[in-house]
């Protein structure tokens, strides 16, 4: 199995950079650092065509990790995150799928509004923020590419390394007496990143096409 991680520098895609290298499948990574170009492929999601990436795409799986994703940000710089996490991912998968490529791209579960819990694949979206509009104009554009690619709708998404996105990072370092301030009556359903990794290889393996809801199954309030 070949992968092909299109923004292997942040939280998700340096994890699947990583692990997927350490099981012994072959993984090249893009990156927007220059000084990483010696072990990484330079590419811009905003600029770049993936015939940067490379010429010959039947047989790779391309995971598409690249988004702005911090909600504020979405919010107040509307135009070029829109353009980022739909205009040109959707441009990019589309171009990879023509090429032969299978596909795996992230959505989030802020397409939802929260109000109800326990979403399945074909519930009514209300998001209430930026970033999670720009999910949901992603999906369904994604979804009318034919052939369809897999998209993974991920919840919170959790690991045991001490990465600064990490939700429980922040707390690390706390003091007995200090306090952890979050929001009432909010239920979290947290995904290990670790099985991100393996639903991955899995889509891969199979051939996956379509929308699927990722999530951890224990409850956190």
């Amino acid at each position: 199995m070949h992968y092909v991680i299109i923004g292997s520098d942040g939280y998700i895609g340096s994890y699947l950079y990583e692990h997927l290298r350490a099981d012994g499948y072959r993984v090249d990574g893009t990156t927007k650092r220059r000084e990483c170009t010696g072990t990484k492929i330079y590419f811009d999601m905003l600029d770049n065509d993936v015939r940067t990436i490379g010429e010959e795409w039947h047989g790779k799986t391309a995971i598409i990790c690249a988004a702005k994703s911090k909600i504020d940000e979405c919010a107040m710089d509307y135009e070029r995150a829109y353009n980022l996490n739909v205009t040109r991912t959707v441009k990019i998968v589309s171009d990879l799928l023509t090429q032969g490529a299978q596909v795996i791209a992230f959505s989030s579960d802020q397409v939802f509004d929260g109000r109800m819990g326990n979403y399945r694949e074909d519930s009514l979206k209300n998001p209430l923020n930026s970033y999670g509009r720009m999910k949901a104009d992603m999906e369904e554009a994604l979804l009318a590419l034919t052939p369809e690619p897999c998209i993974f709708r991920i919840a919170k998404t959790i690991s045991n390394e001490a990465v600064p996105v990490n939700v429980f990072t922040e707390w690390y370092g706390k003091k007995p007496q200090d306090t952890i301030y979050c929001i009432k009556d909010n239920i979290i359903s947290f995904v290990y990143i670790g099985d991100i990794k393996r639903a991955v290889v899995k889509a891969a393996e199979l051939g996956l096409r379509g929308l699927y809801n990722i999530a951890g199954d224990e409850t956190c309030s």
